[in-house]
């Protein structure tokens, strides 16, 4: 829905978010998630909302299909 996510920074969440992680934050961290809260505050949600849209349409399972498809072709066309 183009929309950022405050999260924590774990597991696949920072990758998948790529340039859109403006408001992730270290879980470790006693007051990090309140440093993310505040820094939507002051947060530009449009350019913020369109990085995370680029971010997610980067996933997209026709782009995702042809990659694994490139894959394959590549390692079975190394010579063993």
């Amino acid at each position: 829905y183009d929309k950022p996510a405050i999260a924590p920074r774990l597991g696949s969440i920072a990758e998948t978010l790529g340039e859109a992680d403006d408001l992730l934050y270290d879980p470790r961290e006693k007051s990090a998630l309140v440093a993310a809260l505040d820094r939507s505050l002051k947060a530009d949600f449009d350019a913020m909302g369109l990085r995370v849209r680029a971010a997610c349409d980067r996933l997209d399972w026709d782009d995702i299909g042809r990659q694994t498809v490139e894959t394959y072709r590549a390692a079975l066309a190394k010579p063993t």
